[in-house]
């Protein structure tokens, strides 16, 4: 069965100028979660934003009995009006190459809906979990063009990058991530080291090409995102605080390639994961024992994971048969139910680990770790002072909820899918990082507490002294008691406002 070469085009229902991600051999992505809140009331009041407006909308698609009958419209089609009405704000500020709905190139299989494109839709529907059902936009960004001038000669360093930028709601929590997809060709594996590098090093200036705007002076990528995250932020309206603190820490590679192996060529995958330009020269047995995080369920892909950073080869040859045998056993015994099944094992998604299922449980461990670090910081910037810190407990006991919901949460309620996560929890170092979230709080709540008893302690004395004057002060001549009244009036109202 001929391959469907699934990508980002946009077929928008407003009229906006195409867009086209090129689907390639081989693909980078980095995934950046970021927070929108959604304080429950009683908390924080809530405030909106275009996503929560979004969402609420979503929520009151009326059924089907309650539809237009002449106009016959499904609930994808309010979906799509939805999208298009709530990218307005994007449109009208820095953000005019915003598309909401995306077709495939190359077959005949249109596609609109909640999530980007049709890949994403038939990777979400392949196992028909319960754990896809929940509410989620994504919309194409940005098209960005990037060069590198070697220092040495006039030849340039070139990629394209496509911008994402998906919401989804759980829990009654947001979480929100901007996906860079990086199509790879003919690169060498330094050339994707070095592109690699062009995302961590701070002082490597580029020249960088927006689709429908001027070309911006050379700065770094850092510096580039900084301010381009920045403007998200500022449309969408939530606080800046929430901004992650590192833009590419969480990196997921896919290599296509038929003649790959995987087991006599560890010290390329330890390059790949961890960028080393020094890897020719790894003493022996040291790739092989830092990749200790691995996953696969099928002879002819495998996965990687070493700190934040994920690598997915794929053995491209073994991969034909394996679509052979699965779309004939679909067909066999599936009928008429089989075409999604088909068409996903068939196809080549646009984002990296995106047909392994790998991308979303990459994504939902990279939620977890920020859910940490955003908690962490929390506690950290508790001011140690009573009043406030009362306050603090219910927002952080609500924060510490929200992360148990995090770390519970899975991307697919598949079995097999429990070793996948278990692999990435482990390499993120998720359960270190949530041992030193719990130190941190309780080390925070005995603070907070002891505080709090030697508070009342000299509290209930001070009150215990005021009666007593009040009980003396009968016998105590009134010039003598005014002149305690004003001696003490001061005294008595800081402490009022300090505990109010």
């Amino acid at each position: 069965m001929e391959e469907k070469d699934y990508c980002i085009d946009t077929a928008s229902t407003i009229g906006l100028p195409q867009a086209i991600a090129e689907i390639k051999k081989d693909s980078l992505c980095f995934d950046i979660p970021f927070t929108i809140e959604n304080k429950k009331k009683g908390i924080i009041r809530r405030k909106e934003n275009i996503f929560t407006k979004y969402f609420d909308t979503i929520k009151n698609i009326p059924n089907k009995s309650e539809r237009n009958p002449k106009r016959k419209e499904s609930a994808k089609e309010y979906i799509i009006t939805i999208k298009d009405i709530y990218i307005i704000d994007l449109l009208k500020s820095k953000f005019r190459n915003v598309n909401a709905n995306f077709k495939p190139i190359g077959c005949e299989l249109d596609y609109n809906g909640r999530f980007l494109c049709k890949c994403f839709s038939l990777a979400a529907k392949f196992h028909d979990d319960d754990s896809q059902k929940k509410e989620i936009v994504q919309l194409w960004l940005d098209s960005i063009s990037v060069n590198y001038k070697y220092p040495n000669s006039d030849d340039r360093f070139s990629f394209e990058m496509n911008i994402i930028l998906q919401v989804s709601q759980e829990n009654e929590e947001y979480n929100a991530h901007l996906i860079l997809h990086i199509p790879i060709k003919d690169k060498t594996i330094d050339e994707i080291i070095f592109l690699k590098h062009l995302f961590y090093k701070k002082n490597l200036e580029v020249e960088i090409e927006r689709k429908l705007e001027i070309k911006w002076k050379p700065c770094s990528l850092h510096d580039w995102f900084k301010e381009y995250i920045k403007n998200l932020y500022s449309v969408i309206d939530i606080s800046q605080k929430n901004m992650p603190q590192e833009y590419f820490t969480y990196s997921l590679l896919e290599i296509n390639d038929s003649k790959v192996k995987f087991t006599n060529q560890k010290d390329i995958l330890y390059a790949l994961l961890t960028s080393d330009e020094g890897w020719k020269f790894l003493p022996e047995g040291l790739s092989a024992e830092r990749l200790q995080y691995s996953w696969s369920t099928r002879n002819h892909f495998k996965c990687y994971f070493l700190g934040t950073n994920g690598l997915l080869i794929n053995n491209i040859e073994s991969e034909s048969s394996y679509k052979k045998h699965q779309t004939d056993y679909f067909q066999k015994y599936l009928q008429n139910d089989n075409n999604k099944y088909v068409d996903f094992i068939n196809s080549k998604p646009c984002i990296a680990g995106l047909k392994t299922q790998v991308f979303m449980n990459f994504q939902k461990g990279a939620e977890k770790k920020e859910g940490i670090r955003n908690t962490m910081q929390e506690i950290e910037e508790y001011d140690g002072k009573l009043r406030n810190g009362i306050r603090q407990i219910s927002k952080l006991e609500a924060l510490l909820e929200t992360v148990r919901k995090k770390i519970n949460s899975k991307a697919f309620s598949v079995q097999e899918m429990d070793n996948l996560n278990e692999s990435i929890s482990k390499s993120f170092n998720i359960s270190n990082d949530l041992g030193v979230l719990k130190d941190a709080y309780s080390q925070k709540m005995k603070e907070l507490s002891s505080k709090y008893e030697k508070r009342t302690k000299f509290y209930t004395l001070l009150i215990t002294i005021v009666v007593s004057l009040s009980g003396l002060a009968k016998f105590i001549p009134d010039k003598i008691a005014s002149s305690l009244k004003d001696i003490l009036k001061p005294f008595l109202e800081f402490f009022y406002k300090f505990f109010e």
